[in-house]
């Protein structure tokens, strides 16, 4: 499972058990800290995700991101989370999330999605990125 964490909503992408697809999930809208990481963990049990991957903002310079810092503290509470449920078997990574958005709202204009539909699956669809970056990687 991967995440596009946003300051207003989380875009989720899962794989097939296969790790050949990688598909759109859902977008959580963000209500808080402590809703973030109930929601997710929920999704991670619900799924039985085994590999859970958060995209990490990078500058053009190649240093993070100032964004980084709040989705590094969401990564440590959700990994606490689940350490905590005994869900010590999932892994907890970074990914560089690095053009995803753009490239997800390039992909979506060139389907002829309008913009104004474009808003509520940008998140997932760069989060479908995100995964598909790191299977790739990992082939």
């Amino acid at each position: 499972m991967a995440l596009d964490v946003g300051t207003k909503r989380i875009g989720v992408a899962v794989t097939d058990p296969l790790e050949i697809f990688a598909q759109p999930l859902t977008v959580l809208e963000r209500k808080g800290m402590g809703s973030d990481v109930a929601l997710i963990f929920q999704l991670v049990r619900d799924y039985e995700v085994k590999l859970l991957i958060f995209g990490m903002p990078y500058t053009d310079e190649g240093t993070l991101d100032p964004k980084a810092k709040g989705i590094t503290e969401l990564k440590d509470k959700v990994a606490g989370l689940l350490k905590r449920k005994n869900r010590k078997n999932i892994t907890v990574e970074t990914w560089d999330e690095t053009m995803t958005t753009r490239d997800a709202h390039e992909e979506l204009k060139s389907a002829g999605v309008k913009h104004s539909a474009r808003k509520g699956i940008i998140d997932k669809i760069a989060a479908v990125k995100i995964l598909e970056s790191w299977m790739e990687a990992h082939r």
